[in-house]
Parts: structure tokens; C-alpha cells; sequence
């Protein structure tokens, strides 16, 4: 049986938080996360931490980890930085890729979600990630999926609560503005794709 690394258990708490299978409030603790996983507490330890620095969690010390709730006022704010971080990544799409390159994120959009409820899997954040994978700067898609998690989440509440009133895609007028080399279009459909759509949540 392989063993269950810090990232693994990162990863799949993560995940549950994000889908709403951990709800905000939820308090979790070393001891049992550890025995969930069959770690020792260290393990536990440095996968809670990561996500207490990543904001999903804050520790309480001899408490436990709290899930912390995600606000309207934090998602405005997250997809501002994410416009002027995906803001660079059409620029460094359209001065560096070629048109195949491009085309591969068309190839995204063309397919279904591959894992059912795993938020990375979804082809909305497949297309965002490789995007800034296409940027050829790995600090973009590192930052990135970080704020592609508390976006997910918030519209998984969204939908949840019922006040999820739709979505509308601009990734394809995206795609076809950097095909063009029009950087000035690709990033006012970005701009809408990531500003626009938060008055549908």
C-alpha cells in the first residue's frame, strides 16, 4: 500500500473543503486526521498548516483547525489579483506560443470534467490552469491554483444555496483573441470572464 504523504492529505482535505463536504466551522484536529489517515501526527501537522496557509483553515493552538468561510468581500478581491495575474499570462501567451499551443486550450474546452467533484478537474479551471502553464512562468500557476480553489468553493456555495443564477463562458473569445494576437481583446474577454460573472453569484 503506498504511503500517504502531507500532500496527499492536503490535497483531499482540500478538496472536501472546497465541495462542501467539510463545512465551514468544522473544527478538525491532528490526532484525527492522523488516524484517518494512518500517519503520525507530524504528517497531519504539516498538511493542516499548509492549509491554514492557504487561508482554508485557521489553528487554534490545543483546539484544533478551523474551517474558515470564504466572503463575498474576499472573492471580489481575489478575482482582482487574479485578473492582473492572468492579465500577464495572455501577454506571455500571444509574445511566446504558437498557434498549436494555443489551440490546446480549445481541445480543454471541447471536453467533459474529468473526475466528478474534484474542483481541478473541472474544465473551467483545467482551461485557467493551463493558461498559465502556456505563460512559461510557473510562479503564475503555482499562485493561481491557489485562487482557483476559493473561486470554486464560493461558487460550489453559491450553487448550493441557490443563488448560483448561471455562467456565462468567454473562454472561447479568449482563445480565439490570442490566435489573433490581439492581446487588448483577449484580456477585456478575460476581464469579463473573471469580473462580469461575479455578478452572477
Amino acid at each position: 500500500m503506498p504511503k500517504v504523504t502531507a500532500s496527499d492529505i492536503y490535497a483531499t482535505i482540500r478538496q472536501e473543503i472546497i465541495t462542501g463536504v467539510i463545512q465551514p466551522s468544522a473544527l478538525l484536529q491532528e490526532q484525527g486526521v492522523a488516524q484517518r489517515f494512518q500517519v503520525n501526527r507530524l504528517t497531519a501537522r504539516e498538511a493542516l498548516q499548509k492549509l491554514c496557509m492557504e487561508h482554508y483553515m485557521k489553528n487554534y493552538p490545543r483546539k484544533g483547525y478551523l474551517v474558515v468561510d470564504i466572503t463575498r468581500q474576499q472573492l471580489e478581491k481575489i478575482q482582482q489579483v487574479r485578473f492582473q495575474l492572468e492579465s500577464l499570462s495572455v501577454k506571455l501567451i500571444i509574445l511566446n506560443c504558437s498557434d498549436q499551443q494555443i489551440l490546446e486550450l480549445k481541445e480543454i474546452l471541447g471536453e467533459a470534467s474529468k473526475v466528478p467533484m474534484n474542483p481541478d478537474a473541472t474544465v473551467t479551471n483545467r482551461f485557467h490552469m493551463h493558461m498559465a502553464r502556456l505563460s512559461g512562468n510557473e510562479y503564475i500557476s503555482d499562485t493561481l491554483h491557489t485562487f482557483l480553489g476559493y473561486s470554486t468553493r464560493y461558487a460550489m456555495t453559491a450553487i448550493h444555496s441557490n443563488r448560483f443564477r448561471g455562467y456565462v463562458s468567454y473562454h472561447q473569445q479568449i482563445v480565439d483573441a490570442m490566435l489573433h494576437r490581439d492581446e487588448e481583446a483577449a484580456v477585456e474577454w478575460l476581464r469579463k470572464d473573471l469580473l462580469e460573472n461575479l455578478k452572477e453569484l
